[in-house]
């Protein structure tokens, strides 16, 4: 009798791991699934002598990515870093 009990408890942990699995890849799947909503924004740059340019978000994704390795200092003097980053630079809007 001890036998089948824990047979029994073994195929309930399994049951619930099963169930646990499918309902996480489901959700997974499902979520996935959802279409981006548009992004509709504009950034705005302001040069020292007052220039500006704005850029659309597909024109900011449009810019060539840059990687490089940075860090950043906060107020308290603590450096954080360094990280391996990605991000975009252009001259152009750099002379702004």
């Amino acid at each position: 009798m001890t036998d089948s009990m824990s047979k029994n408890k073994y195929a309930i942990i399994f049951l619930v791991i099963g169930v646990v699995f499918i309902g996480t890849a489901s959700a997974y799947y499902l979520l996935g699934s959802i279409a981006e909503e548009p992004i509709d924004w504009d950034v705005t740059l302001i040069g020292s002598d007052g220039e500006q340019k704005v850029l659309t978000y597909q024109e900011i994704r449009n810019l060539p990515s840059h990687e490089a390795c940075g860090g950043y200092l906060t107020t308290a003097g603590i450096v954080y870093g360094p990280y391996e980053v990605k991000g975009v630079f252009c001259k152009t809007y750099a002379t702004l």
